[in-house]
C-alpha cells in the first residue's frame, strides 16, 4: 500500500466476491516488495451477506462437509462448483471433479489456518484495508431460499459496523457498478465506481489495477481523510461539547 497510496503499515485483505481482489493484492505486494498474507475469503466466491453470517457464527460451518454440494451459479453455463449451501459460498479452486475424505481434510486444515490468521489480524491492532468487488453479474443465479432481499451495500455497511464493534481499525475499498464514487466517513467505505464493457464478465485483477490508478487521487484523499481527522482529535484538548467526527469530515462527494 506504500508504493501507490503512500499509506504505510496497512494490511490489505480481500472480501471477494471473486479471486481477483486477491490477485490485485498480490500485485500491490509486488509493488511494495512485500508479501501480503492470504486470508479466508481470498479464493472463494463469497456473497457479502454470507461473510457477515460467517463472522457472526465464528466460521462454525464453513467447512462442514454435510453442507457441500456441486451447484451451478450462472445461467447459460454448465460449470458447477463445490458450494457450501448454508452460506452459498463457492470453492472454485479447492475442489474439482471429486472430493475424497483425505482431500476435504487437507482443505479444511488450510482454511482453519486462514480463519485463525484472519482472527489474529482483527485482534492485532493493525490498520486493515478490506477490498471488495461488487457481486453484480446479471447471470448470477439468485436463490430465494436464503431470504436475502437487501442490496449488497447493506451488508458492506453491516460488515463495517461489525468491525467497529470489535474495535478493529479498518476501511473498505469497494469497487462497484451500482453506486457513485463517494467517501462514506461514518462507515469508512470508499466507493469506486466503474463501468464494465461486458456486464456478464467479472473484472480481472489487471482491470482492478487500471481502475485503482485512474481513481488514485480520490482513493488516496479519502483513505487519508479519516487519518487526518483522528490526528486532529488527538491534538485538540477535550471540551464540554466535543465535535463529532461527522462534523469534521466532508459528506460523500458527488459522481464525477
Amino acid at each position: 500500500m506504500q508504493a501507490l497510496l503512500n499509506i504505510p503499515d496497512v494490511v490489505p485483505v480481500s472480501l471477494g466476491y471473486t479471486c481477483h481482489p486477491s490477485m490485485f493484492i498480490s500485485a500491490l505486494g509486488y509493488q511494495d516488495k512485500k508479501f501480503y498474507e492470504r486470508y479466508v475469503f481470498d479464493w472463494t466466491g463469497s456473497p457479502m451477506w454470507s461473510i457477515c453470517k460467517l463472522i457472526e457464527e465464528d466460521f462454525a460451518d464453513l467447512n462442514t462437509k454435510e453442507f457441500f454440494v456441486y451447484k451451478n451459479h450462472f445461467t447459460g453455463k454448465e460449470e458447477s462448483y463445490i458450494t457450501n449451501t448454508k452460506y452459498n459460498i463457492i470453492f472454485a479452486h479447492d475442489y474439482h471433479n471429486t472430493m475424497t475424505d483425505t482431500h476435504h481434510k487437507e482443505i479444511k486444515e488450510k482454511y482453519d489456518r486462514r480463519i485463525k490468521r484472519f482472527k489474529d489480524l482483527l485482534l492485532s491492532g493493525k490498520e486493515i484495508l478490506f477490498i471488495r468487488v461488487e457481486r453484480d453479474r446479471p447471470r448470477v443465479i439468485h436463490f430465494p431460499e436464503y431470504g436475502i432481499t437487501e442490496p449488497e451495500k447493506f451488508y458492506v455497511e453491516k460488515f463495517s459496523r461489525m468491525m467497529r464493534d470489535k474495535g478493529v481499525s479498518c476501511k473498505i475499498l469497494y469497487f462497484t457498478t451500482s453506486y457513485p464514487k463517494a467517501w462514506d466517513p461514518v462507515n469508512r467505505i470508499c466507493y469506486v465506481n466503474f463501468k464494465k464493457k461486458n456486464p456478464d464478465i467479472a473484472i480481472t485483477a489487471d482491470q482492478m489495477m487500471q481502475i485503482f490508478k485512474a481513481n488514485l487521487d480520490f482513493i488516496q484523499s479519502s483513505l487519508q481523510e479519516q487519518e487526518q481527522v483522528q490526528m486532529q482529535l488527538q491534538r485538540e484538548p477535550a471540551t464540554e461539547h466535543p465535535v463529532s467526527p461527522s462534523q469534521l469530515v466532508s459528506p460523500p462527494t458527488s459522481p464525477s
